[in-house]
């Protein structure tokens, strides 16, 4: 349900039904006005028993995010680091995401070769 703006707050209902007097929403609502959502069926298809094929396309999305990650977004986050310079987290965030959504063009540097095939799509790949 919707308790107002802001970025929306994940929980599992069943996580607050034994605490007195506390709700996820109450919480939420005491935080700000939040958004609430209930990631409990996100939580249960994600846990759920995958087939090969879908198994095999998690292990590739892992394997190319991290390899973005490694590759790119921590040289980035230690650059500002050494330089003392300010970055914002949004400015981290856009970096991220136009380095995940645009994996082909850095397969060479990524060294992970299924990013070169024909049948990879970045949009099975994502940054969470």
């Amino acid at each position: 349900g919707t308790l107002g703006g802001g970025t929306p707050i994940g929980f599992v209902e069943k996580d607050w039904s034994n605490q007195e007097g506390a709700s996820a929403k109450k919480l939420a609502a005491e935080l700000e006005n939040r958004d609430v959502v209930d990631i409990a069926p996100g939580i249960s298809k994600m846990l759920a028993v995958k087939d090969a094929e879908e198994i095999d396309a998690v292990v590739k999305s892992a394997e190319a995010t991290s390899a973005c990650m490694n590759r790119f977004i921590i040289h980035e986050i230690l650059r500002a680091v050494d330089k003392e310079k300010d970055i914002k987290h949004s400015e981290l965030s856009q970096q991220v995401e136009d380095k995940v959504v645009n994996l082909k063009q850095y397969a060479k540097k990524l060294k992970v070769p299924f990013i070169q095939e024909d049948d990879f799509k970045n949009e099975f790949v994502d940054s969470c």
